[in-house]
């Protein structure tokens, strides 16, 4: 993995927790099970409707670039 702007996403407002196994230069493999699972967010919302807008924010703010 080139980047990922973790800094960045885990200072927004609506993010409680997000972590990644992974940074600048490792390599990540195929994940097998879900307990080898390489990141974990717990986001905040009103309700589902907001929830969901916070999820694809999030999304559209993660950048993670690959060799």
């Amino acid at each position: 993995m080139r980047s990922i702007n973790l800094s960045e996403v885990q200072k927004l407002p609506y993010v409680l927790r997000y972590r990644s196994l992974y940074k600048k230069n490792d390599m990540i493999e195929s994940i097998e099970n879900c307990s080898s699972r390489h990141s974990m967010l717990l986001l905040k919302g009103n309700d589902l409707i907001e929830s969901k807008q916070n999820l694809d924010k999030f999304n559209k703010t993660l950048e993670v670039k690959y060799y």
